[in-house]
């Protein structure tokens, strides 16, 4: 339990964001740079969110049990996230 400096016995009271929170934010400052770009050029962006998806779900990485065509093609025109 943190403590204040001032008042030693009374704790810091700090509320913890949500996970979620923090994640879109983080993401969202990342992609900053990408905005700083001259005004006439816009940025093609296209983020997918998705919850229990792992490389072993994406054909484009090698699986065999599914088949995902037209993730396949993003993947092949765009950017794979490797290690991310």
């Amino acid at each position: 339990m943190l403590y204040s400096k001032s008042r030693p016995m009374i704790p810091d009271y700090r509320p913890q964001r949500p996970a979620s929170q923090s994640i879109l934010r983080r993401s969202l400052l990342t992609g900053f740079p990408a905005l700083a770009r001259a005004a006439g050029e816009r940025p093609n962006v296209l983020l997918i969110l998705a919850d229990d998806l792992g490389y072993e779900c994406l054909s484009c990485y090698g699986s065999t049990s599914y088949r995902t065509p037209h993730l396949d093609r993003l993947a092949e025109t765009g950017v794979r996230f490797n290690h991310a």
